[in-house]
């Protein structure tokens, strides 16, 4: 029964590399077909080099022993100054041309996976682990995968040149052949023990990229390396990025060290093999002078079989990372594409609860909430009061342990993500600052594929961003953000470009999460304004921290400790003298 299964196990694990190897085989010839046909040929030619070397030299040896004179060398004279001389320049060509098939592989599975991503729902892009996965991938797409299609070409050369050559030197000894055929074991055999070491490397390396990566981001970008500077602290980033850069070396190191102790087995063994490959050859053939194209075939065998077990174990080593962005390729969900809702009538969340996990008590309890078109609410609290959460839980961010949230009666689970978050619109505090264009930053708030430069505008007039913006070199054109060569704004002019992306969106039910955080007191009171003017046409929800943004509020949901504490109009709750007006009471 063992035995059986064992089988199978072989079996489906043999299955596996031939799907591996025809999935990056496909992808090159998809991604550059006459860079991926070239590779095929010219390692086919250069496979057929070594054996006609060695016949073209032995008979050139039996030539010269006969003392024929230059006529009647000139055939195995020329084929051995044709291959010798076609050799080196023939390698450095499918060299060139394997490494251009391997980028434009690269460039087509970056692109993939790019799009897989872009299509992915926000609930999964923030999962941890899924970013961390996805970085793995796109790391092992340019360090492992897309040299599959040219090690395994490589390989099936080397392969073909060893049997060739092995095929001419068992005419010459049969015991050569067998020592020179066993010499392929060792490699091997270590490269499946490097292949484990690779395989526990990419268990964990995504995770160590994932860190590494933010932390020489955030030592490259502008805005934060300014800041720690003005501080004096950058040094103690740069000790973060040294102290990550340690982990990464290390996790790094675990092929590397495999392959030192695979290699030093592997030395030992192949020169044992050669030795008595080549001692059997020049007793077979009888020590004489054409035992010299034998020895030369033995050593030219042995490099091909070393060479074609290389170029095979490389790519069993990169076949575990091969398996995994297959398999994530082929598990791609359907393109999350959102359509935004035309209208919605009510929003109402019942008895709403989330739990992060690792926590021992509720972020938020039994928060229950209504609006209606037409209104605007607000969510107030100090920080930490479960604000953001709540937010997060009604968009499906995060999953409710318990709870109701419905859009004129209707649930998440029955639209779907797509359709559900086609409803709203949502401005974070912490908003992106999109160093584009205007015109793309803008336009970044809706999947519509056809944005008019009216309707760009339009926005950004209702976000009271249009004099700075019509002020600019090159209008919506001109490029922001000063380390891309672009102009340099403020935190208060990206703000109005991030509220903008939500007037251009047009959902029915806005998300405001203190839109004005950065924006001077004037231009504050003009964009709340324009929200009052406008409010009939959506649902307006605003977490705010500054009391007279709430005067105008139709209805304020005050949390604390998760819960709500407190509901009515601001001036309900300043004379109810309960926890708003002890927030609010200096501000008031």
């Amino acid at each position: 029964m063992s035995s059986a299964f064992e089988a199978l196990s072989r079996c489906a694990r043999l299955r596996n590399v031939v799907d591996d190897v025809a999935f990056v085989t496909k992808r090159a010839f998809t991604s550059d077909p006459s860079s991926a046909g070239l590779v095929a040929v010219l390692t086919l030619v250069l496979a057929f080099l070594p054996s006609a070397q060695v016949v073209a030299t032995a008979a050139l040896i039996d030539r010269l022993r006969a003392g024929d004179h230059l006529g009647g060398m000139v055939w195995p004279l020329a084929i051995v100054v044709i291959v010798v001389g076609l050799s080196g320049p023939l390698l450095s060509l499918r060299a060139a041309i394997d490494e251009r098939s391997m980028l434009s592989t690269e460039i087509d599975l970056q692109s993939e996976l790019a799009v897989i991503v872009a299509s992915m729902s926000p609930s999964r892009l923030s999962n941890a682990k899924v970013a961390a996965e996805v970085e793995g991938h796109s790391r092992a797409i340019v360090q492992a995968v897309s040299y599959v299609y040219g090690n395994t070409m490589a390989g099936v050369g080397s392969v073909v040149s060893a049997i060739g050559v092995v095929v001419t030197l068992a005419l010459m000894s049969p015991v050569a052949a067998v020592l020179v055929v066993l010499g392929a074991a060792p490699a091997i055999i270590a490269g499946r023990h490097v292949g484990r070491a690779i395989e526990r490397m990419w268990r964990v390396l995504g995770a160590v990229y994932q860190r590494d990566t933010y932390l020489r981001d955030t030592m490259s970008r502008q805005r934060s390396v300014t800041e720690l500077a003005s501080l004096g602290t950058t040094h103690r980033l740069a000790e973060m990025v040294k102290a990550q850069q340690h982990k990464v070396a290390e996790v790094r190191d675990l092929p590397i060290a495999a392959t030192i102790r695979a290699q030093r087995a592997v030395g030992v063994s192949g020169t044992v093999l050669l030795g008595g490959a080549v001692i059997a050859v020049i007793v077979g053939m009888n020590y004489g002078p054409t035992a010299v194209a034998g020895v030369y075939g033995v050593i030219t065998a042995m490099a091909a079989t070393s060479q074609g077990s290389l170029s095979l174990s490389e790519v069993l080593q990169f076949l575990p990372q091969t398996t995994a962005v297959r398999r994530f390729f082929r598990a791609a969900p359907p393109a999350f594409k959102q359509v935004i809702a035309p209208e919605a009538s009510d929003l109402v969340v019942s008895r709403l609860t989330h739990r992060y996990d690792g926590r021992d008590h509720d972020a938020i309890t039994d928060i229950s909430l209504t609006a209606k078109r037409g209104e605007m609410i607000a969510l107030v609290g100090v920080n930490g009061a479960g604000k953001t959460t709540t937010v997060n839980a009604v968009l499906g961010l995060v999953e409710a342990s318990g709870g109701v949230v419905t859009v004129d009666g209707r649930r998440r689970a029955e639209l779907g993500e797509a359709a559900w978050l086609g409803k709203f619109g949502l401005l974070t505090q912490e908003f992106g600052r999109y160093e584009f264009t205007v015109r793309q930053t803008v336009a970044l708030g809706t999947p519509d594929d056809e944005v008019s430069d009216e309707q760009i505008w339009a926005a950004i007039d209702a976000a009271r961003a249009g004099e700075f913006v019509r002020a600019m070199p090159h209008g919506l054109d001109t490029q922001l953000g000063e380390q891309w060569g672009g102009v340099g704004i403020s935190g208060g002019q990206w703000q109005r470009l991030a509220l903008a992306r939500i007037y251009l969106r047009n959902a029915p039910i806005w998300i405001l999460d203190e839109p004005t955080s950065a924006i001077d007191a004037e231009a504050e009171q003009e964009v709340f304004q324009e929200l009052g003017r406008t409010k009939a046409e959506r649902i307006t929800i605003v977490v705010s921290h500054r009391a007279w943004t709430l005067r105008a509020i139709d209805r304020i949901y005050v949390i604390d400790q998760g819960t709500v504490a407190e509901c009515g109009t601001y001036d309900e709750l300043m004379c109810a003298q309960g926890r708003f007006a002890q927030i609010f009471a200096e501000q008031a």
